[in-house]
């Protein structure tokens, strides 16, 4: 594609072809600025500025054939501005430390940081004149005319230059100084991490990037914020389609808006969303229903009978890591994209370390399905109570328990605090009210009985409520599910019950019509059925 129509392009907002021109010039930039800064970070730095200038300012480029020499003034500048206030560089503790494993040994070390000296000491006695051209060659190798359209010069002159640094260099030297510059090349991925905020509501910034490289979620980005100064980052919390990532702005930060450049770290956040910018947040994702609501079944057992869903509601997924979020997400969306669509989940989950197993999995299901949306909302503890409080338009609150996932009782649903707006005789029907509050009474009294089950206060428990507790056993269980996702790990088909079905079998078991089965019968079933014959088949 011609310079011109590139830029025409860029000017009408087409982010991919932004990448394109980024792509071209990068290591253009990159070579010029090390010329002047003799430092490959603080010159990856300045490239960068230098190209969300360029963003900016790419309506006040008068001929698009003058772009290289525009970008080159544009680089200088950001150099001139780094050197004003040049510091030490400073990384987080966890990246240091992944510095520090991934270098070579001390032998191979020392050797490295002596040739690097070397180089670097007879690039920077050149003339700056030939610096530039020989940081420009071996960078990328370029050609002489490229560097002359870049630098504003003749060929010959860059030929000229060329040779006299090579004599200045001698031979011996010339492969080392090709090796270290190759060496410190910009990442590959650069062009594509550069996007635009197209939409900003509060703490949550839409971002547009190149379709094909998209922010993972849970990445940070970072806006430089003229008004404060200092960058900015959010954090990526769901995928819209066409390029787009929703993200959410970790802490409160005034000036962001439309048009204003984003760069993807390529690295994970690390940190909670701030309990201002999380009320923030609830107030812009907040929207009060004015219709009256309707079930949304799900397929899933604990789900639909103890915290039933809205057909275009939105639902709080509260969980720490480790409880099978990511199995039983990937199922809700499967149940209803194959029934019935039509429901937003905001996922209240606790930064991690190393989320790069997450994002792995959240790639394949946080893009859109049809009306599902799935939004990862980072928070320093899923169970404080402060944020269900905050987020008062949820129509149901699902949470994960850990005490289900060390028995290995998935989903590993919670079905004390777990509840919804919906479980209402008006829109539900009696029945299914009163055998979810049966649910519950029941294992809250389990729960209390407890204490006695587990020491020699058992022989003092009454056979009734022996009888109770082992009824409460069950219908723990029968609360697991096999799921679809999880077939081909576990080779158990997956099974989707209606929820009639699961309200009529919910409550054959409170009447203690199956008291006499055994427990482990009602373990990964969908319907009192195939309990029954599961029982039958293991006699």
């Amino acid at each position: 594609m011609e310079l011109g129509t590139l830029v025409s392009r860029i000017r009408a907002g087409d982010i991919c072809a932004f990448t394109e021109l980024v792509r071209r010039y990068q290591d253009m930039a990159f070579g010029y600025a090390f010329s002047i800064l003799h430092d490959f970070q603080l010159a990856e730095d300045a490239a960068q500025e230098a190209f969300l200038a360029v963003y900016a300012d790419l309506g006040a480029l008068a001929a698009p054939e003058a772009f290289p020499g525009w970008l080159r003034g544009i680089v200088r500048h950001q150099c001139q501005r780094i050197l004003r206030k040049r510091r030490l560089r400073v990384v987080p503790l966890a990246q240091a430390r992944d510095m520090a494993e991934s270098a070579p040994g001390p032998e191979r070390q020392a050797e490295r940081k002596e040739m690097q000296e070397r180089v670097l000491a007879a690039i920077r006695a050149l003339p700056r004149a030939e610096r530039e051209v020989t940081t420009l060659y071996y960078i990328q190798e370029y050609s002489q005319q490229e560097i002359a359209a870049f630098l504003e010069v003749p060929v010959s002159k860059v030929n000229n230059r060329l040779h006299a640094a090579r004599a200045r260099l001698k031979r011996r030297m010339l492969p080392m100084v090709k090796e270290t510059f190759q060496e410190h090349a910009l990442p590959e991925d650069f062009a594509e991490r550069v996007g635009r905020i197209v939409q900003v509501q509060g703490p949550l910034v839409d971002a547009q990037f190149a379709p094909e490289k998209l922010p993972a979620v849970f990445s940070a980005l970072t806006v430089q914020d003229p008004a404060h100064k200092q960058p900015v980052t959010v954090e990526v919390a769901q995928h819209l389609g066409n390029g787009v990532v929703r993200c959410i702005a970790l802490a409160p930060a005034a000036g962001l808006k439309q048009g204003m450049e984003i760069i993807n770290t390529g690295a994970p956040a690390s940190q909670p969303v701030a309990s201002e910018t999380l009320h923030q947040l609830a107030q812009a994702l907040g929207k009060e229903r004015t219709e009256k609501p309707e079930l949304l079944e799900t397929g899933i057992k604990a789900l639909d009978l103890l915290c039933p869903y809205a057909r275009g509601g939105k639902v709080g997924l509260f969980a720490e890591w480790g409880l099978g979020l990511l199995v039983l997400i990937p199922e809700i969306i499967h149940n209803i994209a194959t029934h019935q669509p039509g429901v937003w989940l905001f996922t209240f989950v606790q930064p991690m370390a190393n989320p790069k197993d997450w994002q792995q999995v959240t790639a394949e299901i946080a893009v859109p399905e049809g009306e599902i949306q799935t939004i990862y909302i980072p928070t320093a503890d899923p169970n404080d109570p402060v944020i269900p409080a905050q987020f008062d338009f949820l129509d149901a609150r699902t949470y994960l328990a850990r005490h289900r996932a060390r028995q290995r009782l998935y989903p590993a649903i919670d079905p004390l605090r777990s509840n919804s707006r919906l479980l209402d005789p008006a829109l539900v029907g009696q029945e299914h009210v009163e055998v979810a509050n049966g649910v519950r009474q029941l294992l809250q009294r389990c729960q209390e009985l407890q204490p006695h089950l587990e020491s020699t206060g058992r022989e003092a428990l009454s056979e009734e409520e022996k009888t109770l507790a082992a009824r409460g056993r069950r219908v723990e269980r029968f609360l697991t599910q096999p799921f679809f996702v999880a077939a081909p790990f576990t080779g158990v088909p997956g099974q989707y019950v209606p929820v009639q079905e699961t309200v009529r079998d919910f409550k054959a078991l409170l009447a203690g019509e199956y008291d006499a089965l055994p427990e482990e019968a009602f373990l990964y079933c969908g319907t009192l059925a195939q309990v029954v014959e599961k029982a039958n088949a293991a006699r």
